[in-house]
């Protein structure tokens, strides 16, 4: 009878973590099908209020720190550079890595090429650390950093609205530039915020799941096995801003691609992928390059030149910054 009784709770058991797991995978097929777009408009309200401060200036224009506060984000921190003529013209919101965006708006708009528009940078709104963060700490931190990386899609909106409102810029002339992750947030909020009037990504491709199990295969870590695993979970982790969903929805209005013939990060049938999901008009521009992390050294002028020449060349902007 012994025997029997635990056979039937060995069933019963098996049959529970089945069930688990079934509804588990069904949850997760559910929300993978499902439209996050009002979803991530939803860190997104009206501007309150700012504060702004001016924190530098040369001979291209002014630098500002700027402190924007709405309902969903109470303290967003940008950086603003303005020309020194303060006539309305083209703005460019650059989404680098975290924490550069004081850094970015320093180096940025200081050459003939690039003086005549407006700069607007921002910081994560994440205040967790960032950096030799303990494993449990940031196992414990995970549902922090989804949250601010969700908010992020949000507080590029919340600046694109502070940018329409300045009268130093030309509102029907705004545009996203997202470096590596930032990308991201590029692309999805383009596809929300038709104020954006055209889209450019540095270093950027598609499918969440692949680029993880990659650079996981390329820095050799963990077991093989878990690899393609831990690329499962990151996808589900980030399903919500996946550019795959977006990047077709950016159309009509203008997607340029820039990526590296020889990114170590990101698979060329990945980076062609997002490309081929985007709608038209679109361009991609291969660069000799390996990968690059944020807006470091030269980059910023190197990038902002290539994005300043396509606009320029797209007939996007009206003002002749050659």
């Amino acid at each position: 009878m012994k025997v029997i009784s635990i056979k039937k709770t060995f069933l019963f058991a098996a049959l529970l973590v089945t069930g688990i797991i079934s509804s588990l995978l069904l949850y997760i097929e559910y929300f993978n099908s499902q439209d996050h777009a009002d979803y991530l408009y939803s860190y997104y309200s009206p501007i309150q209020s700012s504060i702004v401060e001016q924190i530098a200036n040369d001979e291209f224009g002014y630098v500002y720190s700027v402190r924007i506060r709405s309902k969903t984000l109470p303290d967003l921190r940008c950086y603003l550079r303005i020309p020194v003529h303060r006539q309305p013209s083209p703005a460019i919101l650059l989404i680098g890595g975290l924490n550069t965006g004081r850094e970015s708006i320093y180096l940025v708009g200081r050459t003939e090429l690039t003086k005549n528009f407006v700069f607007m940078t921002m910081d994560y709104p994440y205040d967790g650390k960032t950096k030799n963060v303990p494993f449990l700490e940031f196992m414990n931190s995970l549902p922090a950093i989804r949250r601010a990386i969700m908010a992020s899609v949000g507080a590029v909106l919340t600046v694109s609205e502070y940018l329409t409102g300045l009268p130093e810029v030309k509102a029907d002339e705004i545009f996203t530039a997202g470096v590596s992750f930032g990308g991201f947030c590029a692309i999805a909020a383009g596809a929300l915020d038709t104020r954006i009037k055209g889209v450019m990504t540095f270093f950027t491709a598609g499918d969440i799941g692949k680029l993880i199990t990659h650079n996981l295969e390329y820095r050799n870590r963990g077991p093989g096995f878990l690899r393609g695993f831990a690329g499962y979970l990151a996808q589900l982790y980030l399903q919500p801003i996946e550019p795959l969903r977006f990047a077709g929805r950016i159309a009509p209005r203008h997607l340029l691609m820039v990526n590296g013939t020889d990114d170590e990060l990101l698979p060329r049938e990945s980076v062609e992928r997002l490309y081929e999901t985007a709608g038209e008009p679109k361009d991609i521009i291969w660069l000799d390059s390996d990968h690059v992390q944020g807006w470091k050294g030269d980059l910023h002028q190197q990038l902002t030149r290539i994005g300043s020449e396509w606009l320029v060349r797209e007939r996007l902007i009206k003002v002749n910054v050659q």
